[in-house]
């Protein structure tokens, strides 16, 4: 008998004996295995099935590949086919990420923002809170240089790689003006970056705007102390564009400040979970607001953008300017598969990020797949760039205002 002929009969004979073990064992404590071969009656041939593919790439594939790391890419390929937001984080570096695990060392920005735009690399932001504001560096500057390496062409994740470092040291910039056309050299520091999520902006002495970057912790906090800012305003304009989501609980409570206490926000339904109602605190006290109040929202306005969208919507409180909304219904889960009690740590090796229900608006619709379509829709420009929010290009903005406006 060959080697493969020998390691084969020894897999099979593990498989049979497993099996045998499974089906004497009390059924009031199933295994995980048992209860899917309960489930399925062809799920032991496939786990045969399976064990063969393996061996036999082991056996005869041109390079070593050690079973675990196939069992691995077949974990992986398990979620594959479920929708986009299921996703699998095996070892100790990859749970990390996901759970935003550092190793004590802290890292630091230099307090811009930026999009890649083809080969070139422009600032769309520049942070208030950071020495970089009062460099003269201006959204829409275009970066050419990061010490001494010419960006033209690099990746978004490779150019952030050369920006962030340790602490208390410095990024050299050659950075193109895009009004003066001039190309200046800056040294800035590397500190820590904190970005609110909420900013304030006054229009002008009747309207107000406020941008909403996600929905954190802190989200709520933030936004009802800069709300004092626009209660006594004509206008609002709430901006939700690019705000992928967050947080449930930071999103129900800012809806809250417009809907008042007890008043239904989204429903979650899963197949196993318990259906729930979230509705804001009995103990709220809703905020004062302008009378008019515009939601601006793109494609990238998702998840809980689209929970704050729709239910604002619902209470008939707002007009969405912009274009319809991502289309994010969907929840999901982050399951330690070792210990599927807890929340994972950073002793976590193998984390399943599991979708596990829909959300529905306070009538019911259910977005998922669809977005919610805005009161008053406007495209961006063909030429538009992502350093022109806020400026004459931005067409949405601009039919926020135009709004207002109107009598």
């Amino acid at each position: 008998m060959t080697t493969f002929g020998r390691s084969m009969l020894i897999v099979m004979l593990a498989i049979i004996s497993f099996l045998m073990v499974l089906a004497i064992r009390d059924c009031n404590s199933q295994s995980p295995v048992q209860i899917a071969i309960g489930k399925d009656a062809g799920l032991a041939d496939k786990l045969s099935d399976f064990i063969k593919v393996c061996s036999t790439i082991q056996e005869l594939y041109i390079e070593e590949r050690p079973c675990s790391k196939l069992i691995d890419t077949a974990m992986r390929g398990m979620t594959v086919d479920l929708d986009v937001y299921s996703n699998i984080y095996i070892g100790t570096e990859e749970v990390r990420k996901v759970l935003n695990i550092t190793d004590g060392k802290k890292y630091m920005g230099v307090g811009i923002e930026m999009v890649v735009i083809g080969s070139e690399t422009f600032i769309t932001e520049v942070l208030e809170n950071h020495p970089v504001a009062s460099t003269g560096i201006k959204p829409g500057d275009e970066i050419l240089e990061i010490n001494g390496t010419n960006i033209r062409g690099m990746s978004f994740d490779d150019i952030s790689n050369l920006i962030v470092g340790e602490a208390g040291t410095s990024v050299n910039f050659r950075i193109r003006s895009r009004r003066s056309r001039r190309v200046e050299t800056y040294l800035l520091p590397r500190r820590v970056i904190n970005v609110n999520s909420v900013a304030y902006k006054a229009i002008n002495d009747d309207y107000s705007y406020i941008k909403i970057r996600d929905f954190s912790e802190k989200s709520a906090t933030e936004f009802y102390n800069l709300m004092a800012n626009a209660k006594d305003k004509s206008g609002l304009i709430m901006d939700l564009r690019n705000n992928l989501g967050g947080l449930i609980v930071p999103t129900v409570d800012i809806v809250g400040f417009f809907i008042g206490p007890d008043q239904l926000v989204i429903t979650s339904k899963g197949r196993t979970d318990v259906n729930l109602d979230w509705k804001t605190s009995s103990s709220l006290t809703a905020g004062q607001y302008p009378k008019k109040i515009i939601i601006l929202t793109n494609r990238y306005s998702a998840s809980a953008s689209e929970i704050m969208v729709g239910s604002l919507k619902h209470y008939g409180l707002v007009t969405v300017i912009g274009e319809r909304t991502y289309g994010k219904g969907v929840y999901q889960r982050l399951i330690d598969i070792s210990n599927q009690g807890r929340l994972p740590d950073k002793n976590t090796n193998l984390i399943l990020s599991l979708t596990v229900g829909h959300y529905y608006l306070p009538d019911g619709t259910d977005i998922h797949k669809v977005g919610i379509k805005p009161d008053i829709e406007i495209r961006q420009p063909q030429d538009f760039r992502a350093y022109e929010y806020l400026t004459e290009k931005d067409a949405q903005f601009q039919a926020a205002l135009d709004f207002l406006r109107k009598k």
